[in-house]
């Protein structure tokens, strides 16, 4: 390529380099980007509540402490000024709603299932810059270009429509992480973001952000829970992924075992008349030393479990927390299991 002259070499430069910046962007948008650590850059940034331990290394000692943090951030409106004065940017109009983005062509995207290329676009909104993509055929399907003057209007009202700042709230857990960093790569296929920041006060954190989705999860695998698990995905997850048992009314017990070389989710009965119960609820039964013993099939595994818990609903695990149920939250469970196998 030295070979070559420099206004090509210039441009061919020039074009890697603006390749790796929309793959870079493209990879941020969709929380597939690994960049290192991520400073948390505020206005303000302020601790929420107090402090939470949740776990405490036995061997060190060391502590993952959970925070809470709320910050205030200045906004980055997407001025339509600058969106109109560019050659690469083009706007359309919300075929339901006559709402206006602005848009620009970035890569193309192949299918990894499907092997099917894609021209991909890069959407702009007031609120800011590159805040979704989209596939040239979605494009065209939802929104009709249009010239640039007829969005003015419309966009300038909507970026008076903004503040100046806003609030965001961001959790973080900080302190040893390597002891639980296989569990927190369970709740998300995506890289996870390791952040720092310094509060008001002076308190310098290191930490990984976790989104709120993710803090049922993580108070309920570290024993901090307001319930016991009631849905079958609580279930499943209480037993494949922290590896303990869910105990349900009249003394069965939902637990993880191997058989045959193979890890499977045991629904294990403590009677005869719940032998003949969960033998018409589509679980695997297998006959092992003269023991009955009941398999979720690996297909739909949920749809089976949510059978035995119509039935057998949870009463506890084999982690020490206080379940906070009534005895009338049990009759009521009682009397609607009796209620059903009249029926």
């Amino acid at each position: 390529m030295l070979s070559l002259e420099v206004d090509r070499q210039n441009a061919l430069f020039d074009y890697f380099y603006s390749t790796f910046l929309e793959t870079i962007e493209y990879l941020k948008q969709k929380g597939k980007l690994d960049d290192g650590m991520e400073d948390l850059k505020a206005m303000s940034v302020a601790i929420s509540g107090s402090p939470q331990v949740l776990n405490s290394d036995p061997l060190t000692g060391a502590k993952t402490v959970y925070y809470k943090l709320e910050l205030k951030v200045a906004t980055t409106p997407a001025r339509y000024r600058d969106m109109a004065a560019s050659e690469i940017h083009q706007f359309y109009q919300d075929r339901r709603d006559g709402s206006f983005i602005s848009v620009r062509r970035t890569l193309s995207h192949t299918d990894p299932e499907s092997g099917e290329r894609s021209q991909m676009f890069s959407i702009t909104k007031p609120s800011g810059r590159n805040v979704a993509y989209l596939r040239e055929s979605e494009l065209n399907q939802r929104y009709r270009v249009v010239p640039k003057t007829r969005a003015e209007d419309w966009w300038i009202k909507e970026e008076n429509k903004i503040p100046a700042f806003e609030d965001r709230t961001v959790h973080i857990l900080s302190g040893a992480l390597l002891p639980i960093w296989k569990y927190l790569k369970t709740l998300s296929h995506d890289a996870l973001n390791i952040v720092r920041t310094t509060t008001d006060d002076g308190t310098r954190l290191v930490g990984v952000k976790i989104s709120e989705e993710w803090l049922r999860d993580i108070r309920q695998h570290f024993g901090l829970r307001s319930s016991i698990p009631t849905t079958a995905n609580e279930v499943l997850r209480v037993v494949d992924f922290e590896k303990n048992s869910v105990n349900l009314m009249d003394d069965i017990i939902v637990r993880s075992s191997r058989f045959q070389g193979q890890l499977l989710t045991e629904i294990c009965p403590s009677t005869f008349e719940q032998i003949r119960e969960l033998r018409g609820m589509g679980l695997v039964n297998i006959v092992q030393h003269g023991r009955q013993r009941f398999f979720l099939p690996q297909e739909s595994p949920g749809l089976a479990l949510e059978k035995v818990l119509f039935l057998y609903p949870p009463e506890s695990t084999d982690i020490s927390f206080l379940p906070e149920m009534s005895g009338n939250l049990i009759f009521s469970r009682k009397r609607q299991r009796s209620n059903f196998m009249r029926g």
